[in-house]
């Protein structure tokens, strides 16, 4: 469902700027689209993390969040992942978070993924992954314990869904890590 919502407004955005109305624009009053037309603004309720999210849309200044609910975890950490963004390292080389899918429209976009290692987990290899599907990779050992924040960025031609993962490059006897989410920019178009 959230593919082929986001596959819809990325399509969206290629509409002439004056016929994409973003959440900001309602202003809490309707805004005529056409003669008879009107577009209602949301409930004043806080906005859900999907509702948020939707800003990437329609914006030249597109800025959001991913936080561990948006990402699928492997599944002996799929109970408390997606809550908590924590993750037990050990065992075989595999993908330890991937997603979200999100349709992401044409640009240049920058994504800061926040992660944080124990000291045994400050010692293995890992690759981080994003972009469109098919090419994008770096290689890391993070060499001390901590919080890091690591910055990449990929390039959308077209519209396509977008996918963030870690894997864990070697097999691990001890070591966890937490994931904090993706911060997702936009950095110019393209």
């Amino acid at each position: 469902m959230l593919l082929h919502l986001t596959q819809h407004l990325a399509r969206a955005e290629a509409f002439a700027g004056a016929r994409v109305v973003g959440v900001r624009d309602l202003n809490g009053a309707p805004v005529e689209l056409a003669p008879g037309l009107n577009v209602a603004p949301p409930p004043t309720a806080a906005p859900s993390d999907l509702a948020r999210n939707l800003t990437l849309y329609g914006r030249p200044d597109a800025a959001v969040t991913w936080g561990p609910s948006f990402f699928t975890f492997d599944p002996r950490n799929a109970d408390q992942g997606p809550r908590t963004g924590e993750m037990d390292l050990t065992g075989r080389p595999r993908f330890l978070i991937h997603g979200p899918y999100i349709v992401m429209p044409p640009g240049r976009w920058k994504a800061v993924f926040r992660l944080s290692f124990d000291r045994p987990g400050s010692r293995v290899r890992f690759r981080l992954d994003w972009g469109g599907q098919t090419e994008y990779a770096e290689e890391f050992i993070p060499g001390k314990p901590g919080q890091f924040e690591i910055e990449m960025d990929y390039v959308w031609r077209e519209p396509a869904p977008a996918e963030f993962r870690i894997l864990v490059m070697e097999g691990v006897f001890d070591g966890r890590l937490t994931f904090g989410g993706v911060k997702v920019s936009r950095m110019s178009d393209v």
